[in-house]
C-alpha cells in the first residue's frame, strides 16, 4: 500500500511539473504537440462517428428521411454529444466528429447511408 501511495505521489509530482514548465514558458506548446497519441484521437473521432450511425438510421425510419435531423435530435436517439449533423437531406446526410487537443484537431466523417468513415470534416 505505501509503494502504492509513494508511485501515485510520484505521478502527480512529475505531471505538475511538466504543467508548470509548459505554463511558465520554459517548453513550447509545438514541443509538446509533436508527443500527443494523435492516432488515439483519430481513432476516438472515428468512433465517435461509427457510434451514431444508428442513431441517424433510427431517426429516417421515424421520419421517413434524415431531412430535419440536427444534433440536439441525434442526441435523443442516444447519439454522443460529439457528433455534429453538418448537412441532413431527405436521403443523405453527413455526420462529423472533431476533437481538439493542444490547437490540432482531428477529425472523421460518414457520408451515409452506408457510408465508410473517413478522415476528416464533411
Amino acid at each position: 500500500m505505501k509503494r502504492l501511495v509513494a508511485t501515485l505521489a510520484t505521478i502527480v509530482l512529475v505531471g505538475s511539473t511538466c504543467v508548470g514548465v509548459v505554463s511558465a514558458g520554459l517548453v513550447s506548446t509545438r514541443t509538446v504537440t509533436g508527443l500527443i497519441p494523435t492516432r488515439g484521437l483519430e481513432t476516438a473521432a472515428a468512433a465517435n462517428v461509427r457510434n451514431a450511425m444508428p442513431s441517424a438510421e433510427a431517426y429516417a425510419a421515424d421520419h421517413g428521411g434524415y431531412a430535419g435531423m440536427t444534433d440536439a435530435v441525434l442526441r435523443r436517439y442516444g447519439s454522443g454529444t460529439r457528433v455534429h449533423v453538418a448537412w441532413a437531406a431527405r436521403s443523405r446526410y453527413c455526420l462529423q466528429s472533431v476533437l481538439v487537443s493542444f490547437g490540432r484537431s482531428f477529425a472523421a466523417h460518414v457520408v451515409g447511408p452506408g457510408g465508410n468513415v473517413l478522415p476528416g470534416a464533411c
